[in-house]
């Protein structure tokens, strides 16, 4: 903007060579907190809703996955357990342990990421010794959106999916481990649940670690499979 000689530069306060600086009020998500910066234009308020538009060949991929998966009235689930930093991962010996229980349940699973997380989600599948679709890899951006939209609820770590969730409305159950409420980023909508455990050391980095700074990974360790069973057990208590 600098070199482009714009007269009016609007940012965030901290930012450099802004002339018309926007504060923010403390703990706003981040999607409200990037709304006030149409402030000085208009005194008009705007939905802060977040919103990925599917197209036809989106929704058609997602509903033929869900047809080979879902079986009647089923509850589907979807498990997202990659991120880009280790920190950010609930165990994946977890994942495979509530993969278990829910199963036991009569609830059915799919897996959702990257390709470069889908060996995690195979080894998840594998080591439960149970049958789930492993969709890591497998869809684009928007393709892996119309599939969240599919499911009854997404479980995953602080990372994309977590917002693809909210962005078609899907309620979300997430894992934080060294990031918190506090820097943003969290699931917003009636439903979520951030899952997440009151520590002293927590937060520990806005974008997590490749390994604990402490080296005990408690924010994490200390959410046990079976706990979090029983939250996704209560979320479905009237429509099973």
């Amino acid at each position: 903007m600098l070199f482009c000689r714009i007269k009016i530069r609007v940012g965030f306060y901290r930012q450099k060579f802004i002339n018309v600086k926007i504060y923010p009020p403390k703990g706003l998500h981040v999607r409200q907190r990037y709304l006030t910066m149409i402030e000085p234009f208009t005194d008009k308020t705007y939905p802060d809703e977040t919103h990925l538009y599917l197209g036809r060949e989106d929704k058609e991929k997602a509903d033929e996955i869900v047809a080979k998966i879902k079986k009647d009235q089923n509850i589907l689930i979807g498990f997202a357990p990659g991120s880009v930093r280790e920190t950010k991962k609930w165990p994946a010996s977890y994942w495979t342990e509530l993969f278990i229980l829910l199963k036991d349940k009569g609830y059915d699973i799919v897996f959702l990421g990257s390709s470069s997380e889908r060996e995690l989600c195979a080894s998840i599948i594998h080591n439960a010794g149970l049958e789930a679709w492993n969709a890591a890899g497998e869809l684009n951006l928007l393709e892996s959106a119309a599939l969240i939209h599919k499911l009854d609820l997404l479980a995953c770590n602080d990372s994309a999916p977590l917002h693809m969730g909210n962005a078609v409305n899907t309620p979300v159950f997430a894992f934080f481990g060294p990031t918190v409420k506090a820097f943003g980023c969290y699931p917003y909508r009636e439903h979520d649940k951030v899952l997440e455990r009151d520590l002293p050391c927590r937060p520990c980095g806005k974008h997590g670690h490749d390994r604990c700074p402490l080296r005990h990974f408690k924010c994490m360790m200390e959410q046990y499979p079976h706990e979090i069973a029983a939250l996704i057990f209560e979320r479905f208590s009237n429509e099973t």
